[in-house]
């Protein structure tokens, strides 16, 4: 392991364990769902331009992809309510 990966490997679980923090103070403010929402809004964001710019393609339109996406959204882990 060169010093480059040690140092982006701390750099990474600086900012997962940053996230958990974040998340335990903001829910009780915001509440769980708005929370998420720009979670995820904000990871669009900063995860799109990286995409575009190594060129990663998907055809969303293909009802294959729909699925899968579906399928490993972590909502889908939600046990649901029996009424």
């Amino acid at each position: 392991m060169n010093r480059r990966f040690q140092l982006e490997f701390v750099l990474l679980a600086a900012l997962w364990g940053a996230s958990f923090l974040f998340m335990r103070i903001a829910a009780p403010e915001f509440g769980p769902m708005p929370l998420m929402l720009v979670r995820c809004l904000v990871g669009a964001v900063v995860l799109l331009p990286i995409a575009r710019r190594a060129k990663v393609a998907a055809d969303w339109r293909a009802p294959g992809a729909r699925r899968a996406a579906g399928c490993s959204s972590p909502a889908s882990s939600i046990p649901r309510s029996r009424s």
